[in-house]
Parts: C-alpha cells; structure tokens; sequence
C-alpha cells in the first residue's frame, strides 16, 4: 500500500477505509487493545456460557443476570474507591492485570474442583468484566481522539470486532481440549493487553487541552462520587438522552441474547456441540462486523450521526418480526447476529462520538457511571422481564420477542432526541468557549480603564485628571464617574471647568445645587460652564445672574438667552432667539469654534424651528460641531435636514453619528436610502454605510431592501448588507426570508472563495519575495468566511452561528474541531461538502486547489489569468494590489488595463495604475 503524498490518502485501500496520512500512527495502538480486551470478553463468554447451560437450564440465566447487575454497583464503588488515589492509567493496569489474576484463578478451580457454585461465580465475574474493561478502555480512547479524527472509531471499533474472531479460536480448542482451558487463555491475553495500555500512555498525549491541567485530567488522581454523577446526568439533557440509549439498548440485547441462547441450547444439546456453535457464531459475526467498521462506519459517522444510530435498531424492529414469523434458529441467530454485528460497528462508535462535546473532566466521571449503572440497570430490568415472562407467564422465547417491539419504538424516538441534544450540545460548548474569551478579554479591558480612569481622577496631577476626563468625553458615558463630582471642589480652575462640562455632556442632574455655587467662582471658565450647566438643566433666568454676576463669555450669554427665550412659551421670543441663535451659527473661524459648538449642543435643547440654523451647523467644516449638530437631530426634522444628514454618511468621521441619527426617521426614509443604495454614482462610501441605517431601522420594510441588495456587485457593501440583514433577522426572527436566494447567494460566496485558491495558487509560483497581492488576497478570503457564516446563519437562524465562527478561528485544536463537528451536523450535505474543506486544518492546501479546479471547471493556469481575475473584482484594493503586481512582474500584456484602472474613481487605485505603467513604460 502506497501513501500519495498530494491526497494523504493511501491509494485505493486508503480511500476504501477512509484512511488519511497520520491515522494508522494514531489508531493501530488502540485497534490492538480493543482486539485484546474483546478477544478477552469473548473467550470469557462462551467458557461461561457453555459451562453454565452445561449444568443449569437456560431459565436460569435471569436469575445470574440481575446479580451482576447489583454486584457491579458494588464493584464500581470499589473502582471509584481506588480511583482516589491512582491515575486513570495506572487503574486500567492495574485492573487488567487483576482481571488476569482471577481469570487464570477461576481456571484452576474449574478444571480441579469443578464445584457447581463456581460456574455461577463465573458467569458474574465475566459479566462484570464485561462492563468495567470495555468501559474504562473507552474512556481512554475519547480522550486520545478529538471529534474530527471520530473516523478512527471505525479503525478501533474493528480492533474490537477482530478480537471477536477469538469464537473461531474458541471452537477450536474446545475440539480438542476442555472448554475450561480457554480460561488460561484468556489470562495470557489480558496480561498483553496491560503490558500494551501501558506502551500507549507513555507515547500519547490527550486530545483534550483540559485533561493534564485540571484536576480531573488523565494523570491526576480524582474519586468518583455515584451520587454527584447521577446529578450530573440528571442536569444535562444530552447525558440523559445518552443514558437512556445505553439503557434501552441494554434491555433490547439482553433480551435477544437470552432468546438466542435459549433456543441454541434446545438445537445443540450436547456441551461441546453448543460450544462450538456459539464460538462459530462468535467468529462469523465478527468477520461481518470487522468489514463494516472498516468500510461503512467512518464514512457513516462522518456523514451523519443521527443515521448512524438508527440503523440499529431499525433493523433489529426487521428481525424481532422475522423470530415472532418462524422462530427457527436461523431466524433468531439472523436477530442476533445483526445485533452484534451492527452494535459494535456501528452503534457502539456512534454512541461513543456523542461524549465528545462533554467536557473532559465530566465525561471522565460520568461514562464510568453510564456504561456501568445504565447498562447494568437495563440488564437487571431485562432479567425480571425474562423472569416473569418465562416463567409466570409462560412465554416461550419466540413470544417473548411481543415484549420487544415497543421497547424498539422508544428507542427510535430517544434516537431522535438524542441526535438534537448532541448538536445542541456542540452548541452550547461552543457558545461557552466563546463568552468565556469574550467575557474575560472584556472584564480585563473594563476592569483597567474604569481602574486607569478613577486611579487619575484622584490623582493630584492635574494634567492626569484632565486626561481621564478627556477620555470619559471620548467614550460619551451617559453615567460618569462618582468621582467626577468631587472634582467640583478641585482647587485647579481648568479642572473645575472640565468637570461641569463632562456632566453636562453627561446629563448629570445629581450636582444642580453645587454647579449654581459655581456661579460665584473666582474662575470666569468656571462660571462659563456652570452657566451653561443651569441653562440647559435647571431652566433659570439667565439676565437675573449675569445682572447680579457679570463678566460672562460671549457665547455662554447668548447660549443661556436663547434657551430662556425659546422655553418661554411665548411665540414673541423666537424671532429675537432665532436672530441670536444665527449670530453664534455663523461666527467663523477656529477662534469662534467654541460657539459653534456651543450652538451645536444647545439646538436640541431648542423646539424644532430652528432648521436653517440646524442645516448650518451640519454642513460646518469642523467635524466636532457637525458630529454634535446631528446628534440633536430630532425625529420631526424637515426632508432637508434628513438629505444633509444622508450626505454624511460617506464622511469617515461623521458616519457613525449619522447612521446614529437616521435610524430615528423609521420607514419614513427606507425609500430613500434604497434609491441611494442602487445609486451608482453615489459615493460608494456612503452606500456602504446605508445597511446599518436599516438595521437601526429595523422595520420589514427595511428588511426587504435589504434583501433585494443582497448581490451587490461591491464586496464591502455586500458585507454591509449581509451582516445587516443578519442582526435583523436574529432581532426579529418572524420576518420571512426566501432561503433560495440566500443559499444561491451561499453558494456564489463559497465557490469565490474556491476561486481564490486558484489565484493564489498561481501567483505563488511566480511571486518570490513582493507577498503584497498575496497577503491582500488572504485578507480577502478571510472576509469571504466571514460572510459565508453570516448566509449561514440565516438558513439555520436556531444555531449559533456565531459561536461557531468563533470556534472555527480558535486555536485550541478541540474548541475548533468541535466546530468543525457542529457544522457538519446542521448544514446540508451539499452544502457541507463545499464549506468544510476550506475549513478544515486537515484539508491541505493543495487539496483545496484541487477541489476548486473540480467545482469551477477551469483552472487559472498563469499569472497573468490570475491578475485578470482579480482586476475583475469590484474590489477597489485588490485592483490595486493586482495593478501593483503587473507593474513588478513587468507584464505588458495587461497594459490595456492598467488604462482602465487610470479611469476608476478610487484615488489609490488610480495612483497604483500609475506607477505601475510608468515602471512598464521604463520595461518597453
């Protein structure tokens, strides 16, 4: 078998057993102990079974089975007890090589004593190693793999089912010697199999990034407490759908083991002839099964968890008809044959992948108790059924399969519920991981600017306090710091000054009666501002003080006068207030910015006539009295304060307050910012700026604008709206929205990303040192992503989406393969299919390149295909990142479009064509 280095496959067997490059590494330690555990379990049952049918009937078997389920508590608590003080691993030795002890003791004594009572003994024992060795080995192996290597389950899955083959080894010891001796045997093998367990910890480190720095990790020592799990499993919707699972899977099998075994011993009524049927049996269903796992089970789980944990018992509802009809042994050997078959295939691994988005710690201490408890209880409550049906009832082991069709029934549904949990469940350890960084990231910023900001208000530097204050201004705190106040009676004027003005920025009505003792200060600043402070909040006469104080500004004066007036009531004092209110408007000149600014504040104080005075204000070319000025923009405003208000919107500094502004007018303005948004010839800028105004708008008739932009040829635009439209939809989850066109969309926005790979791929065989086209295209593609995942989350608007992107940027390899995980349960399998690869780690670059030549049909074959590529792009920065390149690769060939770039309206481009056809010119 040869690996190809290009795919990480292994030729034609890889690709059959869905094999990737590191997989055999990763998986054949762990194929091998779960051969030599099952080969263990399976030698054990039938030595057991044949002794025990040998000498008891098979009524008797419930009698053994509700035992091992009580004694197993007992043996667990003993378990749990040692736990406390060794590791995970060095318990797995150290219970395997006892477990070997007892085996080669139990063989001694039934081949020398032969007591009765032993063989009882011994089908307990088997039964309890039965549960606690595959159970622990488990554990092991979900921490040894992550959710997007769960392929390799099928890879371990059939080291189980191999060690079934151990039936064909059995029947043919017992042809020639005592079924006894296959107990020695047994001994041997689990002695290996320690010997192995401890080979595999020493060179694997765990998947999960918790396990060796929690207290709970592998190498750690940690009790088990029966009845913290049981609350555990009660807490978690997902660990209860999984225990319920396990339990009716349990009852299912137990009953159909009992039926199969009571009907076999009928058919062979002699020891050594059962023996050999049942190790036959053994062996032939694990030939079946070993094929299954290798061929069917990766594909399946990868494909879809919830199928892979219906076909079990889909076909065994198929089976129990097939006994209830004939009642043959071929009939039953078929049910139970399907069960061990697709059980340890299929059903076992699937089940298994469900403990992947638990967390490492809980799951350490909760699986022991589900595949110990669970099981054992449904084992326990299947022999009381068998009990009494058996032998209260009379049932013979055909009818017994009446018993078993409801059972099936439930468990289809709990399949249901437990496939929806375990998404949800992704879900929520995404969605956790995400406002766990978030939360931390955030409380350490807030955390050291509200500590900066109070550390420097009571300094005594007063430059550091005017600083701090500065940055309150900045962030427009509508709640300012305590502190703050006392800075009142601060002996620095400037600092007295600044700190009325900060509350009256803020709205502060808490400090009217110590501002009004301002009045009185020395400081004519500070008598200024508490002025200012009055006028606009506790609506004093402003002619009485200034008679009584004099000395005020200017500007503060008239700024009070024309509150007053305008307050008055009386329609006689707007014209003076008006006439006032122009004088401060059109003073010019950075000296007069204080009463420009001045005016901008006290407008919104002001009744809504003063809209020429408004207009004035929003057009002024200090960005500080415009941003203020469209701020007090009320909801009543004429047609022409909202078109002066729209033209801002392009303005890098005064669009935010603008897109703040404009989301007050409501559906009043949808139409204009639609006519705006398809307006070619407006500033791209401004257009770009026009979804958020429809998110503040929020309104169906917003939402539909934004639906019909949704294939705007700019990139940047397009990311507007999508997002916009995005948040709207989260808000407002009863809007319609015609999923056709957002997957049509999807598609487009995935198969440009392929589209990418294929640029890049091209230029980066010819670029050798200049990565500046390359670095943009990488930007661009992580834009791309970025978009996709917002499409996503309109399609599936129940799933957090976000979380996901989020996990998917993670470097933590289990946080993003949780993710990766997530996606492949929600999505579509075609669109599955299309996003996964380029997101996925372990999907190469080359293999991306590839499948991007299969999607789009045509490959970019020169440089020179990709530039134009990327010239064709709406993208103004990527024109000029493939200007830029045509000049440094001295393409003449593409000189005619550097012409057209010459044309465009973007400046950077326009100057990057420039010099790149000056830099051709100097070529030719």
């Amino acid at each position: 078998m040869q690996l190809d280095r290009t795919t990480g496959r292994y030729n034609i067997l890889g690709w059959l057993l869905n094999l990737r490059r590191s997989d055999l590494k990763l998986g054949l330690p762990l194929f091998f102990y779960h051969f030599l555990v099952i080969s263990s379990l399976v030698i054990g049952q039938v030595v057991r079974d044949t002794l025990f049918l040998d000498r008891f009937e098979a009524v008797h078997l419930p009698y053994v089975d509700m035992t091992i389920a009580g004694v197993v508590l007992f043996v667990v608590a003993g378990y749990a007890y040692f736990r406390r003080y060794a590791s995970l691993p060095t318990l797995q030795v150290g219970s395997l090589l006892a477990f070997a002890v007892i085996a080669g003791l139990f063989w001694l004594t039934t081949w020398i004593y032969q007591w009765t009572w032993l063989y009882a003994a011994l089908y307990i024992w088997v039964g309890i190693f039965g549960i606690l060795a595959p159970a622990q080995m488990w554990i092991l192996i979900i921490h040894l793999l992550s959710v997007r290597n769960k392929r390799l389950l099928g890879i371990v899955t059939s080291g189980g089912i191999a060690g079934g083959t151990a039936g064909f080894f059995s029947a043919a010891i017992v042809q020639r010697f005592e079924a006894e001796h296959l107990l020695l045997v047994m001994m041997l093998l689990l002695a290996g199999c320690a010997a192995l367990v401890s080979q595999i910890v020493r060179q694997r480190r765990p998947i999960s990034a918790d396990m060796e720095t929690t207290p709970e990790g592998i190498h750690s020592k940690a009790g088990w407490n029966l009845h913290k799990n049981l609350q555990q499993v009660r807490k978690s919707s997902h660990l209860k759908a999984i225990a319920a699972l396990v339990f009716l899977s349990a009852i299912v099998t137990y009953i159909a083991g009992w039926q199969f075994k009571a009907i076999a011993a009928d058919s062979f009524p002699q020891k050594n002839d059962l023996a050999a049927f049942f190790g036959t049996f053994h062996g032939y269903v694990s030939v079946l099964g070993f094929l299954v796992a290798q061929i069917l089970t990766p594909r399946l789980l990868t494909f879809s968890l919830g199928i892979a944990l219906v076909i079990l018992p889909t076909v065994l509802a198929a089976g129990t008809f097939g006994v209830l009809a004939w009642g043959a042994l071929w009939s039953i050997t078929f049910l139970k044959g399907s069960d061990k078959i697709l059980r340890y295939s299929i059903e076992k691994p699937a089940i298994e992948s469900l403990y992947f988005p638990v967390p490492s710690q809980v799951m350490t201490q909760v699986k022991m108790f589900i595949d110990t408890v669970s099981w054992r209880l449904g084992d326990g409550l299947a022999g009381l059924i068998v009990l009494i049906f058996a032998t209260v009832l009379h049932f013979t082991a055909r009818q017994i399969s009446w018993v078993t069709l409801p059972l099936l029934g439930v468990w289809l549904m709990v399949v249901f519920v437990t496939r929806r949990q375990y998404v949800e469940t992704l879900g929520e350890s995404l969605q956790q991981h995400r406002l766990d960084a978030e939360l931390s990231t955030t409380q350490a910023l807030d955390r050291i600017t509200t500590e900066m900001i109070a550390d420097r208000l009571r300094t005594e530097d007063k430059d550091e306090i005017l600083y701090a204050l500065d940055l309150l201004d900045s962030e427009q705190h509508s709640i300012v710091h305590p502190a703050v106040r006392d800075l009142l009676k601060h002996p620095a004027a400037d600092v007295r000054e600044r700190a009325i003005s900060t509350l009256n920025s803020a709205r502060d009505i808490t400090v009217v009666a110590r501002v009004e003792q301002l009045l009185h200060d020395e400081n004519l600043g500070v008598r200024t501002e508490a002025l200012l402070y009055l006028a606009h909040h506790a609506h004093i006469d402003p002619l009485e003080h200034i008679q009584k104080l004099g000395d005020f500004p200017d500007f503060s004066v008239r700024s009070a006068i024309i509150t007053y007036l305008a307050r008055s009531g009386d329609p006689n004092n707007i014209d003076p207030a008006s006439q006032l209110l122009d004088s401060m408007v059109q003073e010019e000149g950075p000296e007069q910015l204080r009463t420009r600014l001045e005016a901008a504040r006290l407008i919104g104080s002001l009744p809504d006539v003063f809209a020429e005075q408004l207009e004035t204000l929003i057009n002024d070319a200090n960005t500080d009295v415009a941003g203020q000025a469209i701020l007090e923009i009320k909801p009543t405003t004429t047609p022409r304060i909202i078109h002066a208000v729209l033209a801002k919107l392009g303005d890098p500094d005064l669009s935010s307050k603008a897109a703040e502004s404009l989301g007050q007018f409501g559906d009043r303005i949808v139409d204009l910012l639609y006519e705006r948004l398809l307006d070619d010839s407006a500033s791209i800028e401004m257009r770009r700026e026009i979804p958020g105004v429809l998110l503040r708008i929020g309104t169906p008739k917003a939402k539909q604008v934004l639906i019909e932009s949704l294939f705007a040829a700019d990139t940047n635009l397009r990311s507007q709206v999508i997002t916009s439209l995005t948040s709207l939809q989260s808000r407002n989850p009863e809007f319609d929205l015609d999923t056709l066109v957002i997957e049509t969309l999807l598609v487009a926005e995935i198969m440009g990303h392929f589209r990418s790979y294929q640029v890049q791929e091209s230029l980066e065989q010819t670029l050798d040192g200049d990565k500046t086209v390359l670095n943009a295209l990488q930007e661009s593609m992580k834009q791309d992503i970025e978009r996709i995942f917002h499409l996503i989350k309109l399609l599936y608007p129940r799933h957090d989406l976000h979380s996901a992107y989020f996990g998917v940027q993670s470097e933590n390899p289990k946080v993003r393969d949780n993710a990766l995980e997530f996606l492949d349960q929600i999505l579509k399998p075609e669109l599955r299919n299309l996003l996964v690869p380029a997101l996925d780690p372990e999907v190469s670059f080359e293999q991306r390149v590839k499948l991007a030549n299969r999607l789009i049909g045509a490959k970019i074959e020169t440089p020179t295909e990709a530039l134009l590529t990327l010239l064709d792009n709406p993208e103004p920065w990527l024109k000029s990142c493939a200007a830029y390149t045509i000049g440094i690769l001295n393409l003449t060939s593409l000189e005619a479009k550097l012409d057209e770039c010459l044309e465009h309206p973007d400046p950077l481009l326009r100057e990057t064509a420039r010099q790149a056809k000056q830099r051709l010119d100097k070529v030719s």
